[in-house]
């Protein structure tokens, strides 16, 4: 039976009542800042604001975003409020995951072959196709996107410096892997940049045939930051 305007309007009210506490909570929980939580998101703080205070509901994307950075016993709860249902999300595609960690504030060699697990994602927050790996996270350079402790997934499909801008990526240079975004500054300069730049998070410089090379795009990310020290 087609569902008609009134009835849309109330479930999205009822959403909107329903998440707007929850979201409150999870940034309370996490002790995130409303700009901390924008970031995760990709929206504004402005927008972060209007959720909380129930006055918009966010989209399936946003929601699935905070569900990355929600704790183990509520992480299910927000990835059902984007539309994944438990049904849909039986894992049905193995990723491995190496030993070594990608420093996101100081890059830190790690070995390819070793892999320490494979984990298990549903192919509705991982795209098919692609040559996936996963590398733990180190570091605070990216926070609050990627935190240490992080799983970040790699796909490691080889593609041009021009087409991967403006996306997050992994790099590696002689002394290993690190994440950042990835910016062009010319026609044969691109940038790797830090969420937050500072004397101990600083750009790199990335010129075709230089040090630097792509590992890949960061595509999506799982966990949640540590404890917060008493």
């Amino acid at each position: 039976m087609p569902v008609n305007k009134n009835e849309r309007i109330l479930a999205r009210q009822n959403a909107i009542a329903i998440v707007a506490p929850k979201l409150k909570e999870l940034r309370a929980r996490l002790a995130y800042t409303q700009a901390q939580m924008a970031t995760v998101a990709g929206v504004s703080h402005v927008q972060i604001s209007r959720w909380e205070k129930g006055l918009d509901l966010p989209k399936a994307k946003a929601l699935m975003a905070f569900g990355r950075i929600a704790p183990d016993d509520e992480r299910v709860w927000w990835y059902e409020q984007a539309g994944v249902e438990p049904v849909q999300a039986t894992a049905d595609r193995e990723i491995p995951v190496l030993k070594d960690a990608a420093a996101a504030g100081t890059p830190r060699a790690i070995n390819d072959k070793e892999i320490d697990y494979t984990i298990k994602l549903p192919k509705n927050v991982i795209p098919a196709g692609g040559k996936l790996v996963g590398i733990p996270i180190e570091g605070d350079s990216m926070s609050p996107i990627l935190e240490t402790g992080y799983i970040a997934f790699i796909d490691a499909t080889p593609r041009s410096l021009e087409k991967m801008a403006g996306k997050m990526v992994a790099a590696r240079d002689s002394d290993g892997v690190t994440v950042k975004w990835l910016r062009k500054q010319s026609k044969d300069l691109y940038l790797l940049v830090p969420q937050h730049t500072s004397p101990r998070h600083q750009v790199q410089v990335v010129q075709k045939d230089g040090d630097w090379s792509i590992v890949g795009e960061v595509i999506t990310w799982i966990g949640f930051p540590p404890p917060l020290r008493k």
